[in-house]
Order: C-alpha cells, then structure tokens, then sequence
C-alpha cells in the first residue's frame, strides 16, 4: 500500500532536486509586522527579535522516491 497519497506533499521525499523559488519573510516576534527585507529591529515597534520563514513557490511535482511502497 502506497502511504504517499495519504500524506502531504511536503512529507513525502523525493529523488529529484525540486525546481522551487524561494521567498523569505521576516516578521517583528513582538508586534507581528511582516517585512520583506532582512531588519536588524522592527521599524514599527523597535524590538529587536525578528523572525524568518522561508516558502517554497512555484514548485514542480516530483515523483515519489522508489521503494516507497
């Protein structure tokens, strides 16, 4: 039985390099404001612990890697 139609795609490995682009966002930990460059502090409330998220756009579907079922 092939588990990978049951889980999502970003838990199921892949053999191939995916073709993704990269897009980062930085958020204030204290106030929650989003930027889309690197801060050294948040320019709304000052504080100076900044978060980043990287997401992964535009994606092509990769194949499951073999033995996997």
């Amino acid at each position: 039985m092939r588990l990978d139609k049951y889980l999502p795609d970003v838990l199921v490995r892949t053999d191939e390099e995916s073709s993704c682009t990269a897009v980062v966002l930085y958020e204030c930990k204290h106030c929650g404001s989003k930027f889309d460059e690197e801060q050294g502090h948040c320019t709304v409330c000052g504080a100076a612990e900044i978060a980043s998220y990287t997401f992964n756009k535009d994606c092509t579907k990769q194949s499951p890697v073999s033995g996997s079922e």
